[in-house]
Parts: structure tokens; sequence; C-alpha cells
């Protein structure tokens, strides 16, 4: 099956997780994405409309900016609101500064 998607991305991170379900322990609070992992600012992830997440989940697919062409693979974490706002995908912090985004930024997802 093969993945094709071209829009807007938004940003989820550790700070600004719209949405998501804290978890807590002894060093404080966490979220845990759909794969059952912590949310890590710092790794390469990427959130998918549910259909998308089921199909990908766990496997890396491309995130390209549009605009300045850089490009970098993340791995398939999450799901998400975010296409009620007419967005195609969430990228971690990590993903997001890999590829020269700002907050929101139109990129192409694929497989």
């Amino acid at each position: 099956m093969n993945l094709l998607l071209i829009g807007l991305a938004s940003v989820y991170t550790v700070a600004g997780c719209l949405g998501c379900n804290p978890h807590y322990d002894k060093n404080g609070t966490y979220y845990l994405m759909a794969n059952g992992q912590r949310l890590n600012d710092y790794a390469l992830t990427v959130a998918l409309t549910p259909s998308n997440f089921r199909a990908y989940k766990n496997q890396y697919v491309k995130i390209k900016n549009l605009k300045n062409g850089k490009s970098v693979f993340a791995k398939v974490t999450d799901t998400g609101g975010f296409a009620k706002y007419n967005r195609v995908a969430d990228l971690s912090l990590a993903t997001k500064n890999a590829i020269g985004c700002s907050s929101l930024c139109n990129v192409e997802v694929s497989k």
C-alpha cells in the first residue's frame, strides 16, 4: 500500500500536546502515543490520521518540506485529531526541526 499525503502539517511537543492524555510517574508527567511509546521531542516521529496510522504504525515514512525541499524519515507512532483542521500530519519537534518547518508547514508524506 502506497502513501502520498500533501498538505499542511502541525507540530506537537511534550510542552504543547493538545488532546494528549497525561500520565504520571516518579519523574513527572509524560504522554503516551498511540503505539504505546512516550512522546519524545528528540525522536523523529509523526502522527497520522487514524486510518493511516493503522496502515503504517511503527513504519518509517518520508516527510518532505515543500518550501525548502528538506526531507527526513520519521516513524509513525501516533494519531490525532488534526484532520478536522485540514492538516495531514502532526510532526514531532525533532521532525519539524530536521526539515526546517515553523509551527505549520506544507509537507509531502510518502511511503
